[in-house]
């Protein structure tokens, strides 16, 4: 997989490259502990992202150590985590599949809005 799969929606001057020796840093650092959620403010800083509003490099760095490097990496309202337990994998798996759906009703929704006002479709 590309990043330029993974990051299709943003444009290059916003992911621009990523900090590999951040990202390592955000490895290690939730690695050695596990199970436990940081912010991300609390890990950019930490690991030493560039302070920004939305986090995102550290987000980009994250997404890197799911997707292309398959770290068992996890989020929720809490923050993010490297997941102890295979349990912790499935309950994102399942919050993320969730959001699917909401941005599939949303995506639905929006086409219908367009279809009636131009009566066209998408």
């Amino acid at each position: 997989m590309s990043n330029d799969y993974i990051y299709s929606s943003l444009s290059d001057d916003i992911v621009g490259a990523t900090n590999q020796e951040a990202k390592e840093s955000l490895r290690v650092y939730l690695s050695e502990n596990s199970g436990v959620f940081y912010k991300a403010k609390e890990l950019s800083k930490k690991c030493g992202f560039k302070p920004s509003a939305t986090s995102v490099e550290f987000r980009k760095a994250v997404t890197e150590l799911i997707e292309i490097d398959c770290y068992p990496i996890v989020a929720n309202n809490s923050g993010f985590a490297w997941a102890s337990d295979p349990n912790m994998i499935k309950f994102y798996a399942d919050k993320l599949r969730e959001r699917q759906l909401g941005l599939q009703r949303r995506i639905d929704a929006v086409t219908r809005i367009y279809n009636t006002i131009t009566n066209a479709r998408l």
